[in-house]
């Protein structure tokens, strides 16, 4: 959103990890994790979406076990707020 930052996700076998990159300062930092690593796991690339809200605040849409949460990330902090959609069972 500032011009200066974008996030990305990469996954590895069950593993999704959040990541953001200034590329003014060409740093990577790690912001969010979930799941975990299987030696056979389909990937899903819808169970972790992501989406800006402001220049400190990304919101995560996560698949867990059937259940469909939003976690807002603070990226000065690193506080983690989490709520279950519950109204909500598929993310496309």
């Amino acid at each position: 959103p500032d011009g200066r930052s974008v996030s990305y996700v990469r996954s590895y076998r069950g593993k999704f990890t959040l990541y953001t990159y200034n590329t003014a300062t060409k740093k990577r930092k790690k912001v969010y994790s979930s799941g975990q690593k299987l030696l056979h796991s389909p990937e899903d690339p819808l169970k972790l979406l992501h989406a800006w809200q402001s220049n400190d605040r990304l919101a995560v849409i996560e698949k867990r076990n059937g259940k469909v949460f939003v976690v807002m990330v603070e990226l000065s902090n690193g506080k983690k707020v989490k709520k279950q959609l519950s109204e909500i069972n598929q993310v496309q």
